[in-house]
């Protein structure tokens, strides 16, 4: 068997390649916006209202700028004028977003 590769079609390999890249950290950016947000424990609903997917270039950035978003992600809360576990999300978000993301990855 001879496999020929010329110079025309290597290029359009890593065209496709180059837009497989983009597709797929898109897909990933998606999966962890919605994973994050889905956990958000939701009181008043700041707190999942405040998650945001930024564009930026071939980057993608997920923020949510509510101030007490690290206190949630710790699996805490403030309520009543105390710090306490969250029994929403006492694992936080980002953690088992990131952890059910990475077992679905090596089932596939």
């Amino acid at each position: 068997m001879k496999i020929s590769v010329s110079k025309p079609n290597t290029v359009l390999l890593a065209a496709a390649l180059r837009k497989a890249r983009v597709v797929e950290a898109r897909a990933i950016a998606n999966d962890i916006f919605r994973g994050v947000k889905d956990t958000t424990p939701v009181d008043t609903g700041t707190a999942k209202r405040g998650w945001r997917l930024l564009t930026k270039s071939k980057n993608y950035e997920i923020v949510n700028n509510v101030p007490y978003i690290g206190v949630l992600d710790q699996g805490r809360s403030f309520r009543d004028g105390q710090m306490r576990g969250s029994t929403q999300a006492p694992k936080g978000m980002t953690g088992p977003t990131l952890r059910q993301l990475r077992t679905r990855k090596r089932a596939r």
